[in-house]
């Protein structure tokens, strides 16, 4: 499987839930936000970006970075930039959607070389995070870890973190501490007989005592407590 292009700027979903024609372009993407320093990497040759004035001081700065580090940017915006704001020596493509809203004019621009085929099924916020929850679900026994995760749902690590907390109004990782005791909860509840070090094993938590630590934190009695307390 080739590897995916970077996105800046404006979320990639604000120029997909435009037109039918471009929906599929978010499987296409890892969504970084303003989180530049993606340029930086030495694998990048070029990433698109996704003007707006408030954006204005990111943008310059990732010009500096693409001039200093010979890389390139496919630029898209809203008929907002001028000749002058598009350097030639850095600017692979300028994209002005308010004429082309084709996903052909995207591509074959792609951030490391090679691209992927578009998806079929477009990302959205909505489905982004069913596809978290139920990866959660379907490895609550496993460790999880937030870059593998953001990496699943085709976001830098940084914009994943912003972007979570905005959906949930919890951190990743405090949401995942919360399932898990939830989980353990609920183990412990339906299965009086299951051991307490094997509900943390299936809950997540190799270290028993971590376990019953975090346990108690959440629920302020410990593992064998809250057992006692529901029957």
């Amino acid at each position: 499987m080739q590897s995916k292009g970077y996105w800046l700027g404006k979320p990639v979903e604000d120029l997909t839930s435009q037109t039918y024609e471009l929906s599929h372009l978010n499987s296409h993407f890892i969504d970084c936000g303003t989180d530049i320093s993606i340029l930086s990497q030495s694998d990048v040759r070029f990433a698109h970006f996704y003007f707006s004035k408030n954006l204005e001081p990111f943008f310059e700065l990732s010009k500096k970075i693409c001039r200093n580090l010979d890389k390139k940017l496919v630029v898209i915006h809203n008929n907002e930039l001028s000749l002058k704001d598009l350097p030639a020596d850095i600017i692979e493509k300028s994209i002005d959607i308010t004429v082309k809203t084709e996903a052909e004019y995207f591509f074959p621009y792609s951030s490391i070389k090679g691209t992927e085929r578009l998806s079929a099924t477009p990302i959205t916020s909505d489905t982004r995070i069913i596809k978290i929850e139920r990866f959660i679900s379907e490895n609550m026994n496993k460790e999880i870890r937030e870059e593998d995760v953001a990496k699943m749902v085709n976001l830098s690590t940084a914009y994943f973190s912003r972007f979570f907390r905005k959906h949930k109004k919890i951190s990743f990782q405090d949401y995942l501490t919360l399932k898990r005791v939830n989980f353990a909860q609920q183990m412990l509840k339906n299965h009086p007989s299951e051991k307490v070090s094997s509900v943390a094993y299936q809950a997540g938590y190799s270290d028993v005592s971590y376990f019953n630590r975090v346990f108690k934190k959440q629920t302020t009695l410990t593992p064998t407590q809250y057992r006692k307390l529901t029957f």
